[in-house]
């Protein structure tokens, strides 16, 4: 008999039943789950108000809203095709029937916070119940494993992360797979399998969760073995019928091209089975790409207590969600494994709940076999798990701001305003940066989904484009040649702009059609860029845009930036100007100044200025934020080019107007 079997007679038929415990355990789960919950609402509110929320927001909100207006099956346009191909996440069906009563969108996040918290208040739960499983605990260490407990789970930076990262199934479902698994570790069967079926309904993604829990199950012991071959044997068959049975496929995630080489190949019709199988007998080359990922891993565990994941409580969950995230990889998405890895992401918080329960058993046990001389090593262990979480919260919550919620209060008051004004009716086509809140209606879409170019779906279009507000994926010179495109566009109507946002009103009477946007032009507006000491000047043809100096001392234009290669370009101007003003080349990656030139007085007449430059090598670039010494994590890399920057400086004498601007390769004509 296992120490796991002793813990499961001592707790089968319920452990408040014959062991309540001090009263303090029951109140503390609650108390610490509402403060946080009360928390982690407040400051989803903040980030409400700024509307950053992105692209993975509006996936989830389109579908609850098409599914609470009465659709069946649901088209995304967001994705591309029908919602229920997203990996089979039915469980936003009741979530869309939910939004159809209470009418706002807030509900997702709302249901984001209250799971998480939920989450804390059922792993304290599990704790209490495991400290009355060891009677040789003092009353008094009783509450230091509760008060580390708690420690862990609020400490932990990766829940906040991912209550700040938009909206996702996997915290939803995550409350279902604690509750199904400490159900299991009371041997209440029955109860575990209604949980298990709940979390189900997330999809094939929260299958692997059930696969997970039937590890946990065969690690317990042989009186548990049954019982963890059912649940793999579930978590298979789930797999397989979602794989086999989903009208059209599932097209959520590209097996093929994620797990395609461990396979020994990227073909397109790959499936479950032959990845498991590839993994089995070339081991080496699983090995190998888990090495590489390393920090992500160790990240992921170690904030909830590291040594949890040796106990079967820990490792059952972990093994299966890390060995899923940080096996991703390819040819063509080298840094798809740091991404999905990267513990700032929500795909690995399935993990943390059990290892915290699994930290706080191996603790315990441990004391069993430490005398009273050594009962320092005890305390020590429980300090050094404190003092570790601690460092990660303080390294990686300050970061949640700058990388998740860069719109600012001036952004946010023009997005408020368009948001307003917009009809559900109208088709919305968006940066990244901010398409979350705009997704309630049938047809909305991105730059990012749509590539070259985008549907029109609908006779009024709405266009939102940003260079620099928000998380965005496109360049800053992508998205300027957008706002020039469009600005051009017959039928096209600029409604408003401002901190960098510009919205265009597109009226059309051809629909169902593809509109390209993969045109650049021969200069950028200028009129788009940031403007220090400039203010655009937006009356009549779009031609004569331009951005005139404002009479301050300052740049009239700049955060012009290109993506390119160390090489030999040319930066091209076109302005007017009655006073001399300074043309500056950057690398901005590298905050390295090129070349500087100053242009004489044009007498107000628009000139072509183009000022040949070098850029001799690739600048070290800034990183992701990846922490300090033991708590660092692998992000991915940024692209391996140089931000080259044109930036036109006045002294605030005479009229500076610049009307656009270049980077060109020096061997073009």
């Amino acid at each position: 008999m296992n120490i796991f079997d002793l813990v499961t007679q001592e707790t089968t038929g319920g452990l408040n039943k014959n062991n309540p415990g001090p009263r303090l355990y029951k109140v503390i789960p609650i108390v610490i789950a509402l403060f946080q919950f009360v928390g982690l609402l407040i400051w989803t509110l903040i980030k409400w108000h700024r509307y950053a929320y992105t692209y993975d927001f509006a996936i989830y909100y389109q579908a609850a809203y098409l599914i609470s207006h009465g659709h069946v099956n649901p088209f995304s346009t967001v994705l591309g095709f029908p919602f229920i191909q997203n990996d089979f996440e039915i469980i936003m069906w009741p979530i869309g029937w939910l939004l159809a009563i209470v009418h706002s969108p807030f509900l997702l996040p709302f249901l984001q916070d209250l799971a998480l918290s939920m989450t804390t208040w059922i792993t304290l739960l599990w704790v209490r119940d495991i400290m009355v499983t060891f009677p040789q605990l003092t009353t008094f260490e009783k509450h230091i494993l509760q008060a580390l407990a708690v420690i862990l789970m609020i400490g932990t930076p990766w829940l906040y992360w991912t209550a700040s990262f938009d909206f996702h199934i996997e915290p939803i479902v995550l409350p279902f797979v604690v509750l199904a698994g400490w159900s299991f570790w009371k041997n209440n069967r029955r109860m575990g399998y209604f949980w298990t079926a709940i979390f189900l309904l997330g999809g094939n993604v929260a299958a692997t969760y059930a696969f997970g829990l039937g590890v946990m199950e065969l690690l317990r012991g042989r009186k548990h073995f049954r019982n963890g071959l059912i649940l793999i044997i579930i978590s298979g068959s789930v797999l397989v019928a979602i794989e086999k049975l989903v009208p059209g496929g599932i097209k959520g995630g590209n097996l093929a091209s994620y797990y395609g080489y461990l396979a020994g190949g990227s073909q397109k019709a790959i499936t479950i089975v032959a990845v498991a199988f590839g993994m089995l007998m070339h081991p080496g080359t699983a090995f190998s790409v888990l090495w590489h990922h390393r920090l992500n891993i160790l990240g992921e565990i170690s904030p909830a207590g590291l040594i949890g994941v040796l106990s079967p409580l820990g490792f059952g969950i972990s093994f299966v969600v890390l060995l899923t995230d940080n096996l991703i990889s390819g040819s063509h998405n080298s840094h798809a494994g740091l991404m999905f890895g990267d513990p700032q992401y929500f795909q690995g918080i399935i993990t943390v709940p059990f290892v915290v329960v699994g930290t706080i058993f191996i603790i315990a046990y441990l004391h069993k076999y430490i005398t009273h001389r050594w009962i320092w090593g005890w305390y020590t262990i429980i300090v050094l798990a404190v003092c570790n979480t601690i460092m990660w919260f303080f390294i990686y919550i300050p970061q949640i701001p700058r990388q998740l919620v860069n719109i600012n209060l001036q952004g946010s008051k023009i997005l408020s305003s368009v948001h307003r004004t917009t009809k559900t009716d109208q088709q919305v086509v968006s940066t990244l940066a901010f398409v979350g809140r705009f997704a309630g209606r049938n047809s909305v879409s991105t730059f990012m989904s749509d590539g070259p170019s985008v549907p029109i779906t609908n006779h009024h279009v709405l266009f939102l484009i940003s260079p620099y507000q928000g998380i965005e994926a496109a360049s800053v010179d992508t998205e300027l040649a957008r706002i020039w495109y469009l600005a051009n566009l017959p039928g096209v109507r600029l409604i408003t702009h401002g901190a960098g946002i510009w919205a265009f009103q597109f009226h059309t009477q051809k629909i169902n059609y593809q509109l390209n946007l993969n045109l650049s032009p021969n200069l950028y507006p200028a009129w788009a860029l940031k403007h220090p000491a400039g203010q655009p000047v937006l009356t009549g043809p779009v031609s004569q845009w331009h951005m005139a100096s404002t009479g301050q001392p300052g740049y009239v234009v700049d955060g012009f930036y290109k993506r390119l290669n160390p090489g030999s370009y040319r930066a091209v101007v076109s302005l007017s100007t009655t006073s001399p003003v300074i043309i500056e080349v950057w690398n901005a990656t590298g905050s390295y100044l090129l070349r500087r030139d100053t242009i004489i007085p044009t007498n107000g007449t628009k000139q072509t200025i183009v000022i040949p430059f070098s850029d001799p090598k690739v600048f070290p670039h800034k990183h992701f934020f990846h922490g300090y010494g033991l708590w660092q994590i692998s992000p991915p890399p940024p692209q391996a080019k140089n931000e080259l920057e044109i930036r036109i400086w006045s002294s605030g004498k005479g009229l500076v107007n610049v009307y656009g601007l270049n980077i060109l390769s020096a061997n073009l004509n």
